[in-house]
């Protein structure tokens, strides 16, 4: 908070989570801080800096929560991303270093020609090409949700229902 001026919150909303999902019988991942630096630099390196100190922090003071079900480096990367290999390398050590080895999600972002607006159904078709029965998706919130600031997003949510013969 003191580095980048962050907000602090009134409440432990992490410890909130975490109790939430016990009650519920439910996994918790952390997210990793993301600074967004690099979509300005295109250089990872701030973000295992910004993060060191605090996945030591997090897992000190929360890891002892049964929900806590693993971590989440949250910062999306693609092929033009300096260092990325190196920063979710070091990142990804780190949390298993401390945690005993508890799995790790990553979030990769598909740019240039690849990135086209069947972009989920692609990777939800891979996904079950590969025997996968489950996903998590970032764009449903910001790109499908009815809920969206974006009105598009309202229109995009009933065309995958169509297609998908979602009732």
């Amino acid at each position: 908070m003191k580095k980048h001026g962050c907000y602090k919150p009134s409440m432990d909303l992490l410890d909130l989570f975490l109790r939430l999902a016990a009650k519920h019988d439910m996994k918790f991942w952390f997210g990793l801080y993301d600074s967004g630096k690099y979509w300005d630099t295109n250089v990872l390196t701030w973000e295992i800096e910004d993060n060191k100190f605090g996945i030591d922090e997090v897992w000190k003071n929360y890891g002892h929560h049964k929900s806590f079900g693993g971590w989440y480096i949250s910062t999306e990367i693609s092929r033009k991303t300096k260092g990325a290999v190196e920063a979710f390398r070091a990142m990804g050590r780190q949390c298993k270093d401390v945690s005993g080895g508890l799995p790790t999600l990553i979030s990769p972002w598909i740019d240039g020609k690849k990135a086209v607006f069947d972009k989920l159904r692609l990777k939800l078709e891979a996904a079950k090409r590969a025997n996968y029965r489950k996903a998590i998706t970032f764009e449903f919130s910001h790109f499908m949700s009815p809920q969206s600031a974006y009105l598009q997003a309202g229109h995009l949510y009933d065309c995958y229902r169509d297609y998908f013969n979602i009732l």
